[in-house]
């Protein structure tokens, strides 16, 4: 099975119905060919092509977005690797994972990372970028008053 069989015939019977119920959203997969992804509801269609009003798009390759689906490598660590481009709405981008649920991808099993160890790194991260930024100026001074000692 290639990527294009699998995306058009797969993964719409991955869906999860009870993630999905009353979601109306359209994702725009930018692969190697462009897919759109509707779901509304609890169903959820696979077109090849493109749509412009997509809530999200995520641009990849196919063999990222292989590793992605079956959990070789996070979304986010795909995301800041500069693997994996979301434009868009980041936060419809987050709960994708949740959307659909573990199937066999080309032979590989997906190793599912549940939603609770996922919103656990989110928070160390941006907990990590927010202390990054709260303490850049106190850091810089300390480097200020280390080189005007040194060139003393």
């Amino acid at each position: 099975m290639n990527i294009n069989d699998f995306i058009l015939n797969q993964l719409p019977t991955a869906l999860n119905p009870e993630n999905t119920d009353g979601v109306e959203c359209i994702l725009q997969l930018q692969l190697s060919a462009p897919y759109v992804i509707q779901i509304n509801d609890g169903t959820c269609d696979i077109q090849q092509g493109e749509n412009a009003d997509a809530d999200v798009v995520l641009t990849t390759s196919d063999e990222v977005f292989i590793e992605l689906i079956t959990g070789k490598i996070a979304g986010a660590m795909a995301f800041m690797s500069g693997k994996l481009k979301i434009d868009g709405d980041i936060m419809l981008a987050k709960e994708i994972s949740d959307y659909f649920i573990a199937i066999s991808v080309l032979g590989s099993t997906t190793i599912a990372i549940p939603a609770a160890v996922y919103s656990v790194i989110m928070i160390f991260f941006a907990f990590a970028v927010g202390f990054i930024f709260k303490y850049k100026d106190k850091r810089q001074k300390l480097v200020n008053s280390v080189v005007a000692r040194d060139t003393l």
